[in-house]
């Protein structure tokens, strides 16, 4: 259920610095406030409710009346399994189909059943729909792909010594990019650190495992390889960093965590981000970086340099902590602060592109979108309530985004 104001994310935790609790100032409540609703009126008295001014057989309305009719049931289970369909057989024909008039109903060119990642197994089936003789050279074509990708693959894995694990061939390769690129300018003082890592890596003293990181600092082991305790993190970065300072093996997926005990409203920046479904990580740019650090009046805590990917290629960026909230009205819809990783890009908003949110709100809030033509999306904690307080769109005058 929604977090309330009398309530706490967990035992011990805080509530967000510098709102004064007992005396909060109550404004309008967004879509989906987490706040209780006030209970129904009796029967025959009162005003009628939100939902009575909505018209019963609009889709979005009545969504929200199934919810709200099963009441304390409404509940998510949990996501089940994947269960790939089992493959159907199309030939083989003597006389191959190659236009698509003569299709078969229900063909099609997508694998269910594979694993798109799984390249030796996509390679054999391009070789069982060659041999099925339906759109021959397409699968011929698809056939060329994944052996390029493979023989890429193999490249890397050949290029390194004998016995390293698949995840390890991967980083070294993303390490040895960024030892190039730091090679010809390293502001951070990390091209020490990509070496010993990459030493580490091939000499079997550093293994691989998503669970566990290690602190580096220039090109030596500081402690590790252990569980995250991103105090210990704060600590060590205040210690050692900004410079120098590197921590291998976070994946963990705004303002200054170093000095969450003295941040108050007055220390916190608002900045406008793009919800980009398909950035894996809060963006933000140096210029923001150095105003946050400016107020706050600490360094943020860096954790190394990475290679981003982007729609023109890898790219180097730095990473960082910060903590984020979303804001509506002056008021925060979650109750604490949450610990983003973020790439810092070069130069500004604007000229440089705009900054990413990242996918980390899609993990604690719900967020809707509407065919509204304004691209907006509508967060909140409360499904059923957002769904009652959306505007009502205009369906037949939704239209796709212009071409730009």
């Amino acid at each position: 259920m929604p977090t309330t104001r009398g309530q706490k994310q967990k035992t011990g935790a805080n509530l967000l610095d510098g709102l004064v609790e007992e005396k909060r100032i109550r404004k309008s409540r967004p879509a989906g406030d987490r706040t209780a609703s006030k209970p129904a009126p009796a029967k025959g008295k009162g005003k009628k409710g939100r939902a009575g001014n909505h018209d019963l057989n609009l889709p979005h309305v009545a969504l929200a009346h199934s919810f709200l009719a099963r009441g304390a049931n409404f509940s998510f289970s949990e996501p089940s399994e994947q269960v790939r369909p089992s493959r159907k057989v199309w030939g083989p024909r003597e006389v191959p189909i190659i236009t698509q008039s003569e299709l078969p109903d229900g063909w099609s060119v997508d694998e269910p059943d594979l694993n798109e990642a799984d390249i030796d197994g996509q390679i054999e089936r391009c070789k069982e729909r060659i041999s099925e003789g339906i759109m021959p050279d397409f699968f011929e074509s698809r056939m060329e792909t994944f052996m390029a990708i493979k023989k890429d693959r193999m490249d890397m894995i050949n290029f390194e010594r004998k016995g390293l694990s698949w995840e390890i061939v991967q980083r070294l390769d993303s390490l040895k990019k960024l030892e190039q690129i730091l090679g010809r300018k390293d502001d951070d003082d990390n091209l020490s650190n990509v070496k010993a890592l990459m030493a580490a890596y091939r000499s079997g003293d550093l293994g691989w495992d998503r669970d566990l990181v290690s602190y580096w600092l220039n090109g030596k082991r500081l402690t590790g390889p252990k569980k995250l305790n991103i105090q210990e993190l704060y600590s060590l970065s205040t210690e050692h960093g900004p410079k120098g300072f590197w921590v291998e093996g976070i994946w963990i997926s705004l303002r200054n965590p170093i000095t969450q005990g003295t941040n108050t409203m007055a220390t916190t920046m608002t900045f406008d981000f793009l919800e980009d479904t398909g950035a894996s990580s809060m963006r933000i740019f140096n210029d923001d970086k150095n105003q946050i650090e400016r107020l706050s009046g600490a360094h943020v805590p860096v954790v190394g340099q990475g290679m981003k990917q982007t729609a023109s290629g890898p790219v180097p960026v730095q990473n960082v902590i910060l903590q984020a909230n979303v804001m509506y009205n002056g008021q925060s819809l979650l109750p604490y602060w949450v610990d983003i990783k973020a790439s810092v890009t070069p130069g500004r908003r604007g000229p440089s592109g705009d900054r990413l949110a990242g996918v980390w709100i899609h993990h604690l809030l719900f967020i809707l979108s509407m065919p509204d033509n304004t691209q907006r999306k509508h967060i909140g904690t409360d499904i059923n309530e957002m769904i009652l307080n959306l505007p009502i769109p205009d369906y037949k005058n939704a239209r796709p985004p212009p071409f730009v």
